[in-house]
């Protein structure tokens, strides 16, 4: 429980930190931008705010995803999964896709 209450703690302080160096009298970062308008009582603004965060985030995770130097098609496991399509190309019946067995220890 102590080590929770640390680990988030940490990450609060250092978003805390970079919100305290960008924010000026002449520009707001969003996190401040939404506690203002919470102290406003302006709910609709935040949902609006939040649901922005979520889609700008969500937009940056697929493009990233689309490098294939970062992207999921880059891993191992992809890599054999396409070879073994490969192999069965040109086969008369569609053999199902290879399985990772546990091995027992017997």
């Amino acid at each position: 429980m102590i080590a929770t209450w640390c680990f988030i703690f940490i990450g609060v302080m250092r978003e805390l930190s970079a919100a305290i160096v960008l924010f000026t009298s002449q520009t707001k970062v969003i996190s401040v931008l939404i506690y203002d308008l919470n102290e406003s009582g302006d709910l609709a603004a935040i949902a609006v705010l939040g649901i922005s965060m979520l889609l700008i985030t969500f937009a940056v995770v697929l493009a990233v995803n689309q490098i294939p130097m970062f992207g999921a098609g880059n891993s191992t496991r992809a890599r054999l999964v396409r070879a073994w399509i490969n192999r069965r190309v040109g086969t008369a019946q569609a053999a199902p896709l290879p399985t990772l067995q546990a091995r027992s220890s017997s």
